[in-house]
């Protein structure tokens, strides 16, 4: 094993005391004799001290170990709220479509239904028109449709008007009508070619 230190240029013996006082003579025959051991020369030889293995995979120190936590948690929040704002958007364009097929579809009754009440008129009319006079019949109208009130007005003689939910519906009669539509039982009848209402 090579001696710790650093020797340049000299001859190292490790023989006690005779073997340094001969060292120290830098005589090789008389190291030989005192020691009796054979004297290494090392020459210019430079030895240091062994480094420490680094550890390989240590653990960060705490401050490390806190930063990488927060970012992680950072990291998991903002990914968080990311759903939510999505999730928060399909449900509001899902409400939005389904509330619009709703009003959609709550329009088409109050549609259907104006109409309906129109058609009261307009099929006694269209019945009295195509026949002969002397034709006489009767017909009711209801005051109140599904619970709702709603107004049925005969307009110049020519067009039925039916306003129900605020939407008003307007269909024009095939013939000239005199008189007026009223709630309840209406008496229509032809005289003299043309159609008279509760006249």
């Amino acid at each position: 094993m090579m001696p710790k230190g650093k020797y340049r240029g000299q001859r190292q013996c490790m023989s006690g005391a005779a073997g340094t006082e001969a060292n120290r003579q830098g005589d090789a025959p008389a190291r030989k004799r005192a020691s009796g051991i054979h004297c290494a020369d090392y020459g210019d030889v430079s030895i240091e001290k062994p480094r420490s293995k680094e550890r390989v995979g240590a653990a960060p120190n705490v401050k490390e170990a806190f930063f990488l936590f927060r970012t992680a948690k950072g990291q998991s929040a903002f990914e968080f709220l990311l759903i939510v704002a999505f999730l928060t958007l399909v449900f509001v364009s899902l409400f939005s479509l389904v509330n619009s097929r709703l009003a959609d579809e709550t329009q088409g009754r109050v549609e259907a239904t104006a109409a309906d009440i129109a058609g009261l008129v307009v099929d006694q009319v269209v019945l009295a028109a195509g026949l002969n006079d002397g034709y006489s019949s009767t017909f009711t109208i209801p005051e109140v449709i599904n619970g709702q009130s709603y107004s049925l007005d005969l307009v110049d003689g020519r067009e039925v008007v039916v306003v129900y939910k605020d939407y008003e519906h307007v269909v024009f009669l095939p013939a000239n009508v005199t008189g007026n539509v009223t709630f309840g039982e209406n008496a229509i009848g032809k005289r003299d070619g043309r159609v008279h209402i509760n006249s």
